[in-house]
């Protein structure tokens, strides 16, 4: 008997990002009123022709194919009193990745979205407050930047958010890899592939998260929406029973003078998910996951995250996570 294997190959032929931002002085600490940030992003990728003699809904088509997407983001900040800012992020979204980002675990493509029609969406992304409770006097120049107003922040600050964002933007960071816009496009490579952070088909939730920093530590947590389905863009209002919920420390520390910091992630959620074992017991020859989905089932799991600068223009960065794994994907994995 002879066996075979098939590599498939994958790669960006197009990459565009452009950022349109307010100049970076280094030496200013005025903060501003409002702040305006635009971003495009579009990326094209093209599969080889691939025999696949045992093809299913969710597997890499075998022809060769070429797929793109363009995400498009308007980053409106407005300072309201003091320490408090709101933002707003108005954002469109189209096309699809390749084979409609199914067959493979990790995507090649993290601007893809599995969402079925891929025309163009214009949607609301973002649309948060935030407060921010300084308690020195101190205070660290921190740039301004997209949905970030203040320019400065006291060295020991105590911040609250509340509205709808992606959890991932104050979750899980890394300098390194952590935006698919601008870093890895891998799925894997742009968050903990283990933490089933919660959110609707296009990422984004609604919910609360406080975060209090030092020069020693930071620590926050949240508690958030989730997704009514698997992969779905309706929010389960039952937030008694639906919920998600993340607690992080991050440490940083230098080594020969470069900056570095580590990150352990903790995260427990509630949704109305199937459960593996139960589906497989229900029907052994055809499983099906859906059959058995009940609230009270639970997820939950831990994740690391390293960084390391070498100099001012490399660094590493290692990630690892596990989860429970006994009950159903339900936003990201």
């Amino acid at each position: 008997m002879t066996k075979r294997i098939y590599l498939g190959l994958i790669f960006t032929l197009t990459s565009l990002n452009v950022l349109a931002q307010e100049p970076k002085i280094a030496d200013s600490t005025q903060n501003t009123n409002t702040n305006f940030h635009f971003q495009l992003t579009t990326v094209t990728q093209h599969k080889f022709d691939m025999p696949a003699p045992y093809t299913g809904t969710n597997s890499l088509t075998k022809p060769s194919e070429t797929q793109t997407t363009l995400t498009a983001t308007i980053f409106l900040g407005i300072k309201l009193w003091k320490n408090a800012s709101v933002y707003v992020n108005p954002e469109i979204a189209g096309g699809s990745g390749i084979s409609s980002a199914h067959g493979i675990a990790d995507f090649t493509n993290g601007e893809a979205f599995r969402v079925g029609d891929p025309a163009p969406k214009l949607y609301l992304a973002r649309a948060f407050f935030r407060q921010t409770i300084n308690f020195s006097d101190d205070v660290d120049y921190i740039g301004e930047g997209a949905n970030q107003v203040y320019k400065t922040r006291a060295k020991k600050y105590l911040t609250f958010i509340l509205g709808k964002f992606s959890i991932a933007d104050f979750f899980d960071n890394n300098t390194y890899s952590h935006d698919p816009r601008s870093q890895f496009f891998n799925w894997g490579l742009m968050s903990n592939g283990g933490w089933d952070y919660p959110a609707n088909v296009r990422g984004y939730t609604v919910g609360a998260v406080v975060e209090y920093g030092s020069p020693i530590f930071k620590i926050r947590a949240a508690s958030v929406m989730v997704p009514k389905e698997a992969n779905g863009n309706v929010m389960d209002t039952k937030i008694g029973k639906a919920n998600s919920n993340a607690l992080e420390i991050e440490v940083p520390f230098e080594i020969s003078k470069q900056a570095g910091s580590i990150r352990l992630l903790g995260f427990y959620t509630n949704a109305h998910m199937g459960n593996y074992d139960l589906s497989i017991q229900a029907n052994p020859n055809q499983p099906d996951i859906t059959s058995t989905r009940s609230y009270g089932r639970i997820k939950y799991g831990i994740g690391l995250n390293l960084e390391q600068a070498i100099n001012d223009h490399a660094g590493l960065f290692a990630r690892a996570s596990w989860n429970d794994g006994k009950n159903e994907t339900w936003a990201f994995t």
